[in-house]
C-alpha cells in the first residue's frame, strides 16, 4: 500500500495550487493511496484554491455529491498540459471524469474514447472552476459534445472540470447483485467518538495499532466507537471483512 506522510504544493491563494491538489486527487484515486496527511500552514483559512479543489471531488453540486468510490483507469498523451482521472459509483450508473487543463497561457482542446463495451453514456451534469474564480460554477450540455462514446471539448487555461455522465448498461440476461456501501469513518483523524458510517448493527468489530495489536474489540450498536481512551497514532478498524484505517490524535 502507499502512504504519503506529508505533501503540499506552495501558495493556497493561487490557482496553480488548486490544480495540483485536483491532479494530486485523481492520482491517489486511481493509485489506490492508502494515506496521505496535507501539510497545511494556515488551517481554517477560509475561501482558497485548495478548498475548491477538495470540493470539485467532495461536494461539488453543494449537495454533497462526489466524485465516485471506484477508480477507472485512465491514460492521456499530454501530461504537462491536460490530466482525467474517472470513478463509477456506488450503484454503477454514473461515470465521473475529473478533466484538467494546467497550461497556464493555452487552451485545451480534449478528446475522450470511452473503452467501455458494456454501457452508453449520457450527459447529466458538468462543474468547473478556473483562474480568478474560487467557486464552482455548472456548465451547459453544450459546453461537451458525444459522438458515440467519444467526448470532445475545449478548455480555458488553468480550469478543472467535473464531467457527470449517465451509464445505463446494454448487458441483457445477467443478474446483477446490489453493491454494499463501503463502510466509512469519521471524523479521521478522531479525538473521541469515530462514526461509523454504511455498517449494520450487530457487526463484531476489532481495532488493531501499526504492529497488528489488538487495543480494542466489541460489538457495534450504536453509530460510534468510543476512541478516546487510545494513544495518539494510526489504528485499523477490522469489520465485516473490511479494515478501514484511522487516525488519533
Amino acid at each position: 500500500e502507499i502512504m504519503i506522510g506529508e505533501f503540499d504544493f506552495g501558495n493556497d491563494e493561487d490557482i496553480s495550487h488548486g490544480m495540483a491538489i485536483a491532479d494530486f486527487l485523481g492520482m491517489a484515486g486511481q493509485n489506490n493511496l492508502a494515506i496521505a496527511t496535507r501539510w497545511d500552514l494556515e488551517p481554517n483559512n477560509g475561501s482558497t484554491y485548495t478548498n475548491t479543489a477538495y470540493q470539485l471531488f467532495r461536494d461539488y453540486d453543494g449537495s454533497d455529491a462526489s466524485f465516485g468510490s471506484t477508480a477507472v483507469n485512465s491514460t492521456f498523451n499530454n501530461r504537462s498540459d491536460g490530466s482525467v482521472w474517472a470513478s463509477l459509483n456506488n450503484t454503477e450508473d454514473e461515470l465521473h471524469l475529473i478533466i484538467l487543463n494546467k497550461d497556464v497561457d493555452e487552451k485545451l482542446s480534449f478528446t475522450i474514447n470511452s473503452n467501455d463495451p458494456t454501457a452508453t453514456l449520457a450527459f447529466k451534469e458538468l462543474y468547473t472552476f478556473t483562474d480568478g474564480s474560487k467557486n464552482i460554477t455548472a456548465l451547459n450540455s453544450d459546453t461537451v459534445t458525444f459522438t458515440n462514446k467519444t467526448i470532445t471539448g475545449e478548455m480555458e487555461p488553468l480550469t478543472a472540470y467535473h464531467l457527470v455522465l449517465n451509464r445505463t448498461s446494454v448487458v441483457t440476461n445477467v443478474t446483477k447483485e446490489k453493491v454494499k456501501e463501503a463502510i466509512q469513518v469519521y471524523p479521521n483523524p478522531v479525538e473521541g467518538l469515530l462514526s461509523i458510517k454504511n455498517l449494520p448493527m450487530g457487526e463484531a468489530f476489532n481495532i488493531s495499532d501499526a504492529k497488528g495489536q489488538s487495543v480494542l474489540a466489541g460489538t457495534f450498536n450504536n453509530r460510534s466507537i468510543d476512541a478516546s481512551n487510545l494513544s495518539s497514532g494510526f489504528y485499523f478498524l477490522n469489520v465485516d471483512g473490511s479494515t478501514i484505517k484511522f487516525v488519533v490524535r
